[in-house]
């Protein structure tokens, strides 16, 4: 049985954006970053709005398609010694925190989670909430409630992560294979010598079981909030 183990909880994790266009960041994007209610403190929910700014603020001097990380303690005030990452294209890693905190950080595609996000928070218990903040404003947040049910949900994910998406002869993709790091390069090359249908399948395929582990979240204590631009 598959379990979290120490390692697991405290390995750094790549959280990435599953889509592969990208959304340049404009100070319009900036402004129409929404309000949601995240701790049922409006303080504390305005310094996650405006922490959401900051971190567009921040990636708009990266390259566009790039990511950014930074984290917030449960009061959503800055960690002293954690500051902002700078990732790569499409994916970033997030600093762990001994305490309590938030996450954050950006989604060029302005579209929601990947599956190696939600993965990376039920990992982390510490955390009390992720946010993939778009680069077009829209803004996705998954809340771990209290009595959370973080290996049983890990459970879920795992027998979820093995399922077959798609097959091209003698490779069934799966998102555990879709997101080995260890096979990056050769997953995408063999990804763009598919014709442009069947990637889009395999695209479609991806988004709409990532979409069923947030949505089964809610059943473990995962809540999912998000308003788009």
């Amino acid at each position: 049985m598959e379990t979290l183990d120490k390692s697991e909880k405290n390995s750094i994790i790549d959280y990435k954006d599953g889509i592969v266009d990208s959304v340049k960041i404009t100070n319009q994007a900036m402004m129409n970053v929404p309000d949601l209610i995240i701790t049922g403190s409006p303080e504390k929910d305005l310094r996650h709005r405006n922490a959401s700014r900051e971190l567009l603020r921040n990636a708009k001097t990266i390259p566009t398609g790039h990511e950014m990380s930074i984290i917030y303690d449960a009061d959503m005030r800055r960690i002293k010694g954690h500051g902002y990452i700078k990732g790569n294209e499409g994916s970033v890693n997030i600093d762990d925190y001994t305490e309590p905190y938030h996450a954050f950080h950006n989604h060029p595609s302005d579209k929601s989670f990947s599956f190696p996000d939600i993965r990376g928070m039920v990992l982390r218990k510490n955390m009390l909430s992720l946010t993939a903040q778009g680069n077009g404003g829209s803004k996705y947040v998954m809340l771990r409630r209290k009595n959370c049910d973080s290996d049983g949900y890990y459970l879920y994910l795992c027998k979820k992560s093995k399922e077959t998406l798609y097959s091209s002869g003698a490779t069934n993709f799966t998102l555990d294979y879709i997101h080995d790091k260890n096979r990056e390069v050769e997953i995408k090359t063999l990804i763009a010598l598919l014709p442009d249908s069947d990637k889009e399948a395999l695209y479609s395929a991806v988004r709409k079981i990532t979409d069923e582990c947030i949505a089964e979240g809610g059943k473990y204590g995962f809540e999912y909030l998000f308003k788009t631009a």
